[in-house]
């Protein structure tokens, strides 16, 4: 069992920064994770272990192995500090670290109970991955009822994720009476606050007609969110909306625009859009 140990003001709320950047690095791309396995790793046991200064003996001390894990007694007296000072960052960032098997074995049975310690103290995101593990079944049954449950304390707290996730329960009906207005709200409050994937979806269902009156105007501006924060789908939809004119006025111009921003992304569909435009005539240079 670790010592429970005390750092100066300093310390703490850098480690705190730290950890909360941690945290989100790790939901971005699985791409980032081989990159921050290591700095992950370091950040962690500067958490827990006391006295060790920056100095090149203590970086020393703290590297990890050539795998990029932190050394298995390093990790076991972290996690006995987690629970012994009922830190709820840490707790959830040991969550994440398990599944998604950054500085450690990845393993979804430790990743679901640290996540569940973190959700029974209010940690949103860690409740919303909760839900997440419930839904998809990764370390635990499948369980639908259980996931909306902590979808929705996690997106009464204003979690895009989980407000995206409730909405495509309500919409299948999975685990909750299926109500296309709930999926809706859910949805509208996740794409309010950024999230690409809400967008996308409300604008596939403006823009097809499914649950709400077909509105193509309404679709082109949820895609255009979408497509600005660089979502290469959302780009190509975009692209199809200016060819054809739906929702806007016809503009070959956007539409190659849209197409080629898709196409450099690797978008084999817009590159054949643009392909077309090209043989056409209507793509400019």
């Amino acid at each position: 069992m670790a010592k429970v140990l005390e750092y100066p003001d300093r310390y703490c709320s850098l480690i705190s920064i730290i950890l909360k950047v941690i945290s989100v690095m790790t939901l971005i791309s699985s791409t980032l994770m081989q990159a921050i396995k290591s700095a992950a790793a370091l950040f962690i046991v500067f958490y827990c272990v006391s006295g060790i200064p920056a100095s090149a003996q203590g970086l020393q001390f703290c590297k990890t192995d050539d795998n990029g894990w932190i050394p298995s007694k390093l990790v076991h007296d972290c996690e006995d500090l987690a629970v012994l000072r009922n830190d709820v960052e840490l707790q959830f960032t040991f969550g994440q670290m398990y599944y998604h098997g950054v500085g450690v074995t990845k393993d979804d049975t430790a990743a679901l109970e640290w996540f569940r310690l973190a959700a029974n103290q209010g940690h949103p995101q860690a409740q919303g991955r909760l839900g997440r593990m419930y839904a998809d079944g990764d370390g635990v049954a499948h369980n639908y009822t259980t996931a909306a449950k902590w979808y929705r304390l996690a997106a009464d707290q204003g979690d895009a994720d989980a407000q995206w996730w409730l909405g495509g329960l309500y919409r299948s009906g999975e685990g909750v009476p299926q109500d296309y207005t709930a999926a809706l709200k859910w949805y509208r409050l996740a794409a309010d606050q950024g999230m690409v994937a809400a967008q996308i979806s409300l604008g596939g269902m403006y823009s097809d007609g499914i649950y709400v009156p077909q509105d193509y105007a309404v679709a082109v501006m949820w895609y255009r969110r979408a497509a600005e924060q660089g979502d290469s789908h959302a780009q190509f939809v975009l692209g199809q909306m200016y060819e054809n004119g739906y929702g806007v006025a016809k503009d070959y111009t956007a539409a190659a625009k849209w197409y080629r921003l898709a196409a450099d992304q690797g978008s084999k569909a817009a590159q054949l859009g643009l392909d077309w435009m090209y043989v056409h005539g209507q793509a400019v240079p």
